[in-house]
């Protein structure tokens, strides 16, 4: 500070009640020429009407939405894990609230940091049997093991007369007993 007996910033000491009116009024002329009261206005009906149709877009968008979320899978398992969390959400919670402080002012007690590791290793354990039994019975439903398919292919040959066919067995005998030569 410049000043030093003064306890005022350097800029109280150089303003005057001369320069404070001659600031207002300058800047206040300034602001009255540049201002026009239809400039208020200006451009309100095409705001207003920009706002209405972004309004109705997005209730189409909505309405799109909540046709998807009623009429196909992905909607349905949406809606299912929205209505699963609204049933786990007391719980949660209630575990929440179990970690908030108490009155003694201690965070978290151990023994209330077991029961809340305990819970959610319960619940994991809880989904991983709930996994592992609707694994089950869709295999029920949809079997055990691979499908094997078997083709057996006989040839039936048609002989005239015996020697033929006793020839035809010789001549394919004789034909394995080449091959495996």
């Amino acid at each position: 500070m410049p000043f030093p007996n003064s306890s005022r910033p350097f800029f109280y000491h150089h303003i005057t009640v001369q320069g404070l009116l001659l600031f207002t009024v300058t800047v206040g002329t300034v602001f009255a020429a540049d201002s026009k009261p239809q400039d208020d206005f200006d451009g309100y009906m095409q705001q207003k009407l920009r706002q209405e149709a972004e309004d109705a877009a997005y209730q189409l968008k909505l309405a799109r939405h909540e046709e998807w979320r009623q009429n196909t899978w992905g909607g349905w398992a949406v809606r299912s894990l929205q209505d699963l969390a609204q049933h786990i959400k007391p719980f949660a919670l209630a575990v929440a609230d179990a970690m908030k402080d108490d009155e003694t002012g201690n965070s978290l007690s151990p023994t209330k940091l077991l029961v809340y590791v305990g819970l959610r290793v319960y619940v994991v354990l809880m989904f991983l049997l709930l996994i592992f039994a609707l694994s089950r019975l869709v295999q029920m439903f949809v079997g055990t093991g691979d499908i094997v398919m078997e083709e057996e292919v006989v040839i039936v040959h048609e002989y005239d007369t015996e020697e033929e066919a006793a020839r035809a067995r010789a001549a394919q005998s004789r034909g394995k007993k080449q091959k495996s030569q």
